[in-house]
């Protein structure tokens, strides 16, 4: 590096001395001596610093040595503890194993028997009301599990304790103030109550089942409904004289969660897939037309009974009226002229009265036989997933065999009231024609005889 800093500084200085035209070889020269006494300097320097760092090199190896000599003392040291408490522990657990004799027997079984209350405890619904037994039990079970500790009488009698609470509280209806899960996912706190071990509940305005796992209470997505959530918005807690009936579940859940699980009408309705919804539509097609024939036939036959109190004043807006008027304005003619045109005109009225009442009985034929249809569907998807899946789980059936049984409760459903509609509608039209033919036979027997 010196070198070539010489190098430049003398063709710099050959540069400058080129630019003026002059050249001084003295002055050079003391600029190399100089450069030469620099770098003696740098590496004395370098040297002293290198022999200091040596002699501290040695120092730290020194202090390491003896730093080593320590903890290998140390180890041995602690392996002769470790070996000493080994022996002690050895001869305290013997010591032990001796003293608890027959106890361990009973340890042992208390052990098992605070194992199985907790999983009892942790299933029943008295442990959202004393959350805190749950940890006591565990912590105790815990320490039981491990044969280096024993169980004192008062941890005994705490597994006794908690036993005989779930038999006391079993049998009381409670009231406590706890968080609750809406369906929504939010927690409040809110006053519930208690029946046994059976059902836990809110009651009043907000009457709900609720649902106790993990530690936590939560609203039934779906709540049964009728009666059931009837009776908690009129149970009061308070003390009284008079009973109060409440629905209770033996099976500790098993029962309302099943009862929450039966579809309701529209959800049944829904399983009967397409062949359903096009049966209910013919249902209500049929619905309506019976309703407008019925409203129809109600005003004939209004104006049918107003004209039969008054034959005098004829009507023309009434079927009756009509075809008497078809007599007096004929009534020049001869009797079998007259036969004629009673007979046309009381076939002009006929269809009016008996409209739409074919197609009600389309619809009551049509209606079973779509049921059918349905049936036959339902019973070809429950045979398929037979075939795919075997069966070992009833659940992969479930959808067509539903769809089979919904459709056909609602093709009868729809064919039964439409039959009954039309027969009804048709005894009506049949009714008032035969009141027509007497009148017309009526008037025909009036007449004094052929002109």
């Amino acid at each position: 590096m010196k070198t070539l800093t010489l190098c430049l500084f003398i063709l710099s200085f050959t540069g400058n001395s080129y630019a003026v035209n002059s050249l001084d070889f003295n002055q050079l020269l003391k600029q190399a001596q100089f450069g030469r006494a620099e770098d003696r300097s740098i590496n004395n320097k370098r040297m002293l610093k290198f022999k200091q760092n040596k002699a501290e090199q040695k120092t730290l190896l020194s202090q390491a040595r003896n730093e080593l000599k320590s903890e290998e003392k140390r180890s041995k040291n602690l392996e002769q503890s470790f070996d000493k408490n080994d022996q002690a522990l050895i001869k305290l657990a013997a010591e032990l194993k001796q003293k608890q004799g027959r106890l361990k027997e009973l340890l042992g079984g208390v052990q098992q028997l605070a194992g199985d209350t907790l999983g009892q405890l942790e299933e029943s619904i008295i442990s959202a009301q004393f959350p805190q037994r749950i940890a006591t039990l565990q912590a105790l079970n815990d320490k039981i599990s491990d044969s280096s500790h024993s169980m004192s009488m008062a941890e005994i009698r705490q597994v006794w304790f908690e036993i005989l609470r779930e038999i006391t509280e079993s049998g009381k209806v409670a009231v406590f103030h706890t968080d609750v899960t809406n369906p929504a996912g939010v927690r409040r706190q809110q006053d519930v109550t208690r029946f046994g071990v059976f059902n836990i509940t809110t009651t009043g305005d907000n009457a709900a089942y609720l649902s106790y796992n993990n530690g936590s209470l939560s609203e039934l997505a779906r709540q049964p409904s009728g009666s059931y959530i009837n009776a908690l918005e009129d149970f009061s807690a308070a003390p009284s004289d008079k009973a109060q009936a409440i629905a209770l579940d033996p099976t500790r859940g098993q029962l309302l969660n099943a009862l929450t699980k039966e579809p309701d009408l529209i959800e049944r309705f829904h399983q009967g897939g397409l062949v359903g919804y096009l049966i209910a539509a013919l249902g209500l097609v049929a619905l309506l037309t019976s309703l407008f024939k019925i409203a129809v036939m109600s005003k004939i036959k209004s104006g049918f009974n107003k004209q039969l109190d008054n034959l005098d004043r004829i009507s023309l807006d009434n079927p009756l009226g009509r075809v008497i008027n078809v007599g007096r304005e004929s009534s020049e003619l001869d009797l079998e002229s007259l036969e004629l045109k009673f007979s046309e005109a009381i076939h002009r009225e006929t269809p009016r009265l008996s409209k739409y009442h074919s197609l009600l009985k389309i619809i009551a034929v049509i209606a079973p036989l779509m049921g059918l249809l349905g049936t036959v569907v339902g019973m070809i998807i429950t045979f398929q997933s037979i075939t795919l899946y075997g069966t070992g789980d009833p659940k992969l059936m479930a959808s067509g065999i539903s769809s089979a049984l919904v459709t056909t409760v609602l093709g009868l459903i729809v064919a039964i009231p439409t039959l009954f509609f039309h027969n009804y509608l048709s005894d009506q039209s049949k009714s008032m024609t035969q009141i027509l033919e007497e009148q017309a036979i009526g008037f025909l027997a009036q007449q004094p005889g052929q002109k």
